[in-house]
């Protein structure tokens, strides 16, 4: 009777035991198959922030790449209005230099008519000085 206990006993804890075992393995597979689902979760939320990332550092350089083409506009056009400018001034200062020269030869031509109109004068009262005399 005691062999017979014993034996019921050890049947009863085997028994439980594989229940024990198969309820471990079991809370493992379920906590094993919820880690591979958040890891799956967390690489494609990952992925899908990469992919934002992306899109926005694309619209970024959209907007970039259009206040730099507006601000090459201006530069450009302010670089053509200096040239302009400078041409400009040139052609001025070119005419100026024309002018200039224009006049100091108008101005030493009439210094020299006034030098022969005064010399003539002068000649003109020597001789009638002398035919006064």
């Amino acid at each position: 009777q005691k062999e017979e206990a014993r034996r019921v006993l050890e049947k009863n804890l085997g028994m439980s035991l594989v229940g024990v075992i198969g309820s471990a393995f079991k809370d493992w597979q379920a906590h094993y198959h919820e880690e591979a689902k958040v890891r799956s979760l967390m690489n494609r939320a990952e992925e899908r922030m990469k992919s934002w990332q992306t899109k926005k550092k694309g619209e970024s350089m959209v907007v970039i790449d259009r206040m730099s083409k507006d601000q090459n506009m201006a530069f450009l056009a302010q670089m053509f209005m200096v040239w302009y400018l400078t041409k400009e001034f040139y052609r001025a200062l070119g005419n100026y230099e024309d002018e200039k020269q224009i006049f100091v030869a108008y101005i030493n031509k009439q210094k020299q008519r006034s030098r022969s109109a005064l010399e003539r004068v002068l000649r003109g009262q020597e001789t009638s000085m002398g035919q006064m005399a």
